[in-house]
């Protein structure tokens, strides 16, 4: 399915997001627990998820221990509930929750595995407005979607004082909004940047293309600290898994998409259209790296605003033993076949 005529209305009360919408796999619901459960998004950020669950790659992973359940998400509060509530095992988290859950949980939150995709935070541009100087900002009317002060002040580089003219609106709120110059500025995450630029004729600007400006956003692949603590063999062909996928997304950003719209419609949610994807994921950068440059300047920022648990050091978040020994028996495995 598509949508092409209007943004799509996270702030709903009526879709059954609250615990994700499972997505059956192919074969049936099999009997028993799942192996691992699955949490992924349904935005540009989480393609790497979206593509490799469409081609089974987690699934096979998971294949030796059991089933594979993956539950797909709309709204990140969503998300977050059902990973701070024990319901997932593994999830693919935008940055800013990952490191707020960490500040609120301290050991026992979910810990960072994997990268996945960086920069997915678009500015909107009103339509009127030719030319924005980021680095020199004067006061200006800014609305955002879904992004939580501590992305919006170090998007616009504020001190903990300052206090721009913030606003969380539904999407179509957000078009309306750059329609009717109600606003100057907009953030918002991809694919509904490009969406909202193509219904409200503003223009999409991608943070680092400013000068001296950083790329917003993005995802990271979390596991909860239990399945962490218990499960690692799986958890390393897991992570082999989304390395393999987050490879074949950059690889070919045009096939990810359309694994990615046919993967939400397996589970009946609305799918934005191929162009808006095709708009959206060349703005992004794909890797399966630690953002560890991105999450510090979050908890720089948190630190900088005094929030509870800022104080914690970025170590606690990140679990990179497992990547690491999957990039080298992936590189292992190169240099075998190069000697063949």
């Amino acid at each position: 399915m598509a949508t092409t005529g209007k943004a799509p209305d996270e702030g709903a009360a009526e879709r059954p997001d609250r615990g994700g919408v499972q997505v059956p796999p192919e074969a049936g619901l099999p009997a028993g627990p799942p192996a691992v459960r699955f949490g992924v998004l349904t935005r540009a950020a989480h393609v790497v998820g979206l593509s490799g669950l469409h081609m089974n790659l987690y699934a096979a992973a998971a294949q030796s221990e059991g089933w594979l359940e993956a539950r797909l998400f709309e709204r990140p509060a969503a998300l977050v509930e059902a990973m701070e509530q024990g319901q997932l095992d593994l999830a693919l988290l935008p940055l800013r929750d990952a490191l707020q859950i960490y500040l609120k949980l301290g050991e026992q939150a979910p810990r960072v595995v994997a990268g996945a995709a960086l920069g997915d935070e678009m500015y909107l541009l009103r339509k009127d407005v030719l030319e924005f100087d980021f680095n020199n900002l004067r006061p200006v009317r800014v609305t955002v979607l879904e992004t939580p002060a501590l992305d919006i002040r170090r998007a616009l580089k504020l001190d903990s004082g300052a206090a721009p003219s913030v606003s969380l609106r539904k999407p179509d709120d957000l078009r309306q909004a750059l329609a009717s110059r109600e606003v100057d500025l907009a953030l918002a995450p991809e694919p509904l940047a490009s969406i909202v630029a193509a219904l409200s004729g503003s223009r999409v600007v991608r943070p680092g293309e400013t000068e001296g400006g950083e790329l917003l956003g993005g995802a990271v692949l979390v596991a909860s600290a239990a399945f962490l603590r218990e499960h690692e063999p799986l958890l390393n062909r897991l992570v082999m898994a989304h390395v393999v996928s987050a490879t074949t997304v950059a690889n070919d950003l045009d096939t990810a998409a359309r694994r990615a719209i046919e993967f939400i419609g397996k589970a009946g949610l609305e799918a934005p259209a191929l162009m808006f994807w095709r708009q959206g994921l060349p703005r992004l950068h794909f890797q399966s790296e630690l953002p560890v440059e991105e999450l510090a300047a979050l908890l720089e920022v948190a630190r900088n605003q005094g929030l509870p648990g800022s104080e914690r050091e970025l170590e606690g978040l990140l679990a990179p033993a497992i990547l690491e020994s999957v990039l080298r028996e992936l590189e292992e495995g190169d240099t075998e076949q190069d000697e063949k």
